[in-house]
């Protein structure tokens, strides 16, 4: 199995913005860089199984094991992440191991055209050769000397409803925010048991 891809189309934009609205009924709660996050997990109940039925269900038919959801959720964001992975823990103390996370752009600054302007990049820890270059061109906000141990691997531009995958023990992050002040998208953590 691959470690990141991309998968075309994933969704349609109908089915972003059903979602996108589900999300925001659901009471926010702060990312660590203080951005709102609107999200559903196994103990919403009705949500729960209203996002299994869109999303997770689809999501299984491309992947050759279980995935079950950790939590997902919609967000506009108005700081770029730094370098992290995504192991994150699964609720009710279940038994699993976190597996894939997913990232289906929306907009940059609400504009679904400007969504190319924003990446994801994936990284391998090894010596980065080119950590200074890749400072100034894609991670501005990211320590210079943690980039020097993370080589890009791959940059997935973002385009509307397209869905990004990697293995959540992966690093990553964002690309700086260049000419552009927020992006939107819906992320999911996912786990198998």
């Amino acid at each position: 199995m691959e470690n990141c891809s991309k998968i075309n189309a994933f969704l349609t934009e109908t089915e972003c913005k059903e979602m996108r609205d589900i999300f925001l009924r659901s009471t926010p709660t702060l990312s660590e860089l203080g951005d709102e996050c609107y999200g559903i997990d196994v103990n919403n109940t009705a949500a729960y199984l209203w996002f299994k039925k869109k999303f997770l269900d689809k999501l299984n038919t491309f992947f050759d094991v279980k995935l079950n959801l950790i939590f997902a959720f919609y967000a506009s964001f108005t700081k770029p992440f730094t370098i992290h992975d995504d192991l994150k823990p699964i609720p009710n103390d279940v038994q699993g191991t976190p597996y894939i996370s997913c990232l289906i752009p929306l907009s940059v600054d609400n504009i679904q055209e400007n969504c190319h302007m924003a990446s994801t990049i994936i990284f391998k820890k090894e010596i980065n050769d080119n950590a200074v270059k890749d400072h100034e061109k894609y991670l501005s906000h990211c320590d210079l000397e943690k980039l020097k141990n993370r080589k890009i691997d791959k940059i997935f531009k973002w385009t509307p409803y397209d869905m990004i995958w990697w293995r959540s023990e992966l690093d990553h992050c964002s690309s700086h925010f260049k000419d552009f002040t927020t992006k939107q998208c819906i992320v999911v953590h996912t786990y198998v048991e």
